[in-house]
């Protein structure tokens, strides 16, 4: 029988003609192992949630995924591996240009945490987001001298978003934390915070939830995937009547408002600003104990091909504390807040 001539089609993604403009095509070998050869001639491959980022002068292929082959064994790969494309230095060049002409950075955020970033009613577009984040973001985007993209997620995308590369950089009140720090490029702390994390309650009940072994009947809420949520497994771990993740602080700030919480873990600066602009709500005194690090915020960035960009991050940070510029934008933002009747 004579073999098949010709070229096959293995994988597509049609979506992204759908989202984005094709300007340009390139054709590139690609590195792969023995067994992912023998996965692609099967056709088990998928390539809709894959894009390339130019590092060191070497082009690299994320999100691309090759099942392992069935008789690999030992021999498989990770199916998502980074695996490198095969360009002439020429188009290498003109790919990495075509970057840098698009004349933005895109920051992620989630702008509900005043007065880090909020939303201001009084205006459109990305004039809306305000706060001492988004201050910094454009010091950093002026550093480099192109604008600011500002993209608006909740905070577990933000983290997914920046961690998976899909984002340059993610400003959002985001807390040192281990765990993050192995997912994701942290820079230096930009602003810290001397008041610590403990609980928002309702007024009258102030007295009655004051340390740990007083939630063993309370229904508790924080914010998915912060460092509250860290302190709640750490500290309490089920030692409550009922524990509950929300999307955002102000609807666990709500949730306690509204009697359907007791309790709601918290940075007790950002929970202030809002009790003193609803009333009817009070910061305990217990605070949890924690790293220090874990009181300041950092910038994230993707692990991968980013160390230029963190270098000039650390630098643009080092000025703004020298100057005393990022504690000034938050009094600032958080006058404004407040009389926005922002939490």
């Amino acid at each position: 029988m004579a073999k098949q001539k010709g070229n096959r089609m293995i994988a597509n993604n049609k979506k992204a003609y759908h989202d984005y403009f094709i300007e340009d095509k390139y054709e590139a070998g690609i590195s792969l192992a023995g067994t992912e050869v023998k996965s692609l001639r099967m056709g088990k491959c998928s390539i809709k949630e894959s894009f390339i980022r130019i590092e060191r002068d070497e082009v690299f292929i994320y999100g691309m995924h090759i099942s392992p082959y069935e008789k690999g064994n030992i021999f498989n790969k990770d199916p998502l591996r980074i695996r490198k494309l095969l360009l002439h230095d020429y188009e290498i060049r003109k790919l990495e240009a075509q970057i840098k002409e698009k004349g933005y950075i895109e920051l992620c955020t989630e702008p509900y945490f005043a007065p880090y970033e909020y939303v201001d009613p009084n205006k459109s577009g990305e004039d809306q987001y305000q706060g001492m984040d988004i201050e910094v973001a454009k010091y950093i985007a002026d550093k480099i001298g192109v604008d600011l993209k500002i993209t608006a997620l909740d905070f577990t995308a933000v983290l997914a978003g920046v961690a998976d590369g899909k984002y340059d950089f993610a400003i959002s009140a985001i807390a040192y934390a281990p765990s993050r720090a192995e997912a994701m490029r942290l820079s230096d702390v930009y602003y810290s915070s001397n008041t610590g994390y403990g609980f928002i309650v309702r007024t009258e009940d102030v007295d009655k939830y004051n340390d740990l072994d007083s939630l063993k009947d309370a229904v508790v809420i924080t914010q998915s995937g912060s460092v509250q949520e860290a302190l709640y497994n750490q500290y309490i771990n089920g030692a409550c009547k009922e524990f509950k993740l929300v999307a955002n602080m102000t609807d666990g700030y709500l949730a306690v408002a509204e009697g359907k919480a007791d309790v709601c873990i918290c940075s007790t600066a950002s929970a202030q600003l809002y009790a003193d602009a609803n009333g009817g709500m009070s910061i305990p005194d217990y605070r949890f104990k924690v790293d220090p690090n874990m009181n300041g915020t950092c910038v994230a960035m993707p692990m991968e091909g980013t160390e230029s960009l963190a270098e000039l991050v650390n630098q643009c940070i080092a000025e703004l504390k020298e100057n005393g510029q990022t504690d000034i934008w938050y009094s600032e933002y958080e006058e404004q807040a407040a009389a926005l009747g922002i939490e």
